[in-house]
């Protein structure tokens, strides 16, 4: 018998495209590849440990963007092997949120 999973609703749109990131903490930097991307947080599976309750610094390489999507405060909410989740905790900086969205807005 198989069991059907609860659909998720979700608050913000969310983008499933492949975007190269650095992460940073505490001096310590981790590289790997974004997906899942909207508003509120997104999906990374990088080269480098992460804990839950982290809070991290995420730079984003949008292609065609010739500048990167710094993103000051993000915090870990779950980790699974290389992947962890993260949500958008600074974003209400108004330079963080510009970004953000500039970078959501080209995914369109």
């Amino acid at each position: 018998m198989s069991q059907t999973r609860p659909q998720v609703v979700r608050k913000h749109t969310r983008f499933r495209r492949l975007i190269p990131v650095r992460y940073v903490h505490d001096g310590q930097m981790g590289a790997g590849i974004m997906t899942d991307l909207s508003m509120n947080g997104t999906r990374i599976t990088g080269d480098t440990v992460v804990a839950i309750g982290t809070v991290l610094a995420l730079q984003m390489f949008v292609p065609g963007d010739t500048e990167p999507a710094w993103i000051e405060q993000m915090k870990v909410q779950w980790v699974k092997g290389s992947e962890f989740g993260v949500t958008f905790e600074g974003h209400g900086a108004e330079t963080e949120q510009m970004a953000l969205s500039r970078v959501v807005n080209g995914l369109h």
